[in-house]
């Protein structure tokens, strides 16, 4: 889904919080390599989640901005979110809850907050065991549900390129990002990661390819 959901170039998620607009505003003015105007902040963390008295189970949080420029969501089940408490759910992650459209699941934060929200949709997302939210929502909230100080926090960002760079320059931008922010997790660029999607599908289909083969191997060797 990345050519029409995730239309950024390049997102990075980092161990720890940092102010969102120092982070920008040092992109900004020191990263030439990174359009101005097309960065926003990010957070991804792990929650646990459960459905009525379940046993909570660890999963991805991801929170984009409402109006995002950068980030839209394939959903397959369901309608967008709607209002402060809904959240869409992967379809894995719903799948392993049993979890519909409309049924109500609680999160469960590592500084011990619980929140109740409403499945608005289920996506098929590549990394579909996520659970996704708003950061607008998060901040609307009268707490700190992640203990982030997430009024002025996040963990990460997506930008795009200015233009079109060559491997030797994007490595630049890595570089320059990297000594800013030495707590980086992970530093994922969209075409590495389309190119990644497409070699494990020539290897899935190579695989079914061969198991065809050995299947009519066997059928004529017990025919």
């Amino acid at each position: 889904n990345y050519d029409s959901y995730e239309k950024y170039d390049v997102s990075v998620i980092l161990r720890s919080p940092v102010n969102e607009q120092e982070a920008i505003t040092w992109i900004q003015n020191n990263v030439p390599g990174v359009d101005p105007n097309q960065i926003e902040g990010y957070i991804y963390t792990e929650v646990l989640i459960n459905k009525g008295i379940g046993i909570p189970v660890p999963a991805p949080l991801q929170l984009f901005y409402e109006k995002s420029t950068l980030r839209s969501y394939h959903i397959i089940k369901g309608h967008e979110r709607q209002n402060t408490n809904d959240v869409l759910l992967g379809r894995r992650l719903a799948k392993h809850l049993d979890v519909q459209p409309g049924d109500k699941v609680t999160l469960f934060s590592f500084g011990n907050y619980s929140l109740e929200v409403t499945v608005a949709g289920i996506t098929g997302e590549l990394m579909d065991n996520s659970i996704f939210w708003s950061i607008d929502a998060l901040r609307s909230l009268s707490f700190d549900f992640l203990g982030i100080g997430a009024t002025t926090n996040v963990t990460g960002f997506v930008f795009n390129y200015a233009s079109a760079l060559s491997k030797e320059q994007k490595e630049v931008v890595k570089n320059q990002i990297q000594d800013h922010f030495p707590t980086i997790y992970l530093y994922i660029e969209s075409d590495d990661a389309i190119e990644t999607l497409r070699r494990m599908l020539e290897v899935f289909m190579e695989i079914l390819l061969l198991i065809g083969l050995l299947g009519l191997v066997a059928l004529s060797l017990f025919t």
